[in-house]
C-alpha cells in the first residue's frame, strides 16, 4: 500500500512524514532518498517477504531530485501501491500528471499545507557524509545548524543510521550490485567503510538504536544524538 505526502514546505511535509511513521514499527522504517534510489534496489525492497510478521515500512525520501529516479519510481507507482509492504512517498509538490497516478494508485495522499514561500530544506545528508568521514569538528557544526534549523533529533538519528547501515553492507560486500547501491554511491561508501573497524560499526549501531528507543520511551533523543555524536 502506498501513502504519500507532499507539499511546498517540506519541513512540514518531513514532520507529518515522521508522525505517521511513528504510529508503525516502533518508527523503524528502509530510507531510499535519490542519491540511492536503484531501480533493482526498490522493485527488490517492494517484492521482499518476510517470515517473522510485517516488514518495515519503505520510505521514498524526495526522488524528485534525481530525473532518473523519478523517472522509474512513477513505472512502479502501481506496484508500489499493490505490495503489503507500506510504502511512503514524500516530496515536494508533483507535477500534474504525477499527482495524478499517485493520486489514483495511493491508499492515501495527503498535500501538508504550509506558508506561501517554501523554505530552504536543510540538507540533513551533509550530515551523514561527515559522520562517514570522521570529521567530528564538521559533524558537530553540521548537527548545531540542523538543529537551528529545526531538524528533529528523530530525522537527525534516522539519517545516521541509515549511513550506519550502508557503511555495514559496503564494508561487507565486493560489489554495487551486490548492495543494491549505485555505483557512485557504492565506491564513495566503500573508501569512507575503511575508516571504521567492523566491530565500531557494529557497536555505533547498536549505540544509536538504543538512543532511537530510549527517545520513544519519554527521553530527550536530541540529547541522546547529541551524547551520540560526541562518542564518534
Amino acid at each position: 500500500m502506498l501513502h504519500v505526502f507532499v507539499g511546498d514546505d517540506l519541513v512540514k511535509v518531513r514532520a507529518r512524514t515522521h508522525a505517521f511513521l511513528d504510529t508503525m514499527r516502533e518508527g523503524h522504517f528502509e530510507h531510499v532518498t535519490a542519491d540511492t534510489y536503484s531501480s533493482r534496489g526498490v522493485r527488490e525492497q517492494l517484492s521482499a517477504t518476510s517470515l517473522f510478521g510485517e516488514l518495515d515500512p519503505l520510505v521514498m525520501d524526495c526522488i524528485s531530485e534525481d530525473a532518473e529516479a523519478l523517472a522509474d519510481f512513477e513505472l512502479c507507482v502501481t506496484r508500489c501501491a499493490e505490495t503489503p509492504r507500506t510504502v511512503v512517498y514524500m516530496d515536494s509538490k508533483p507535477r500534474v500528471a504525477l499527482e495524478k497516478t499517485l493520486r489514483k494508485f495511493a491508499t492515501s495522499y495527503e498535500e501538508v499545507s504550509g506558508t506561501k514561500a517554501a523554505k530552504e530544506r536543510f540538507n540533513t545528508f551533509s550530515l551523514a557524509d561527515a559522520f562517514a568521514r570522521k570529521d567530528k569538528k564538521a559533524l558537530w557544526v553540521i548537527f548545531m545548524r540542523a538543529r537551528m534549523a529545526g531538524v528533529s533529533g528523530e530525522e537527525i538519528a534516522g539519517v545516521l543510521f541509515w549511513q550506519l547501515k550502508a557503511l555495514r553492507l559496503a564494508q561487507s560486500s565486493s560489489s554495487a550490485e551486490e548492495t543494491g547501491m549505485k555505483e557512485f554511491t557504492y565506491k564513495k561508501t566503500k573508501m569512507a567503510s575503511k575508516l571504521f573497524s567492523k566491530e565500531e560499526l557494529e557497536r555505533l549501531s547498536e549505540t544509536l538504536l538504543s538512543v532511537y528507543h530510549d527517545g520513544h520511551f519519554d527521553r530527550d533523543m536530541e540529547v541522546g544524538v547529541e551524547r551520540f555524536l560526541l562518542g564518534v
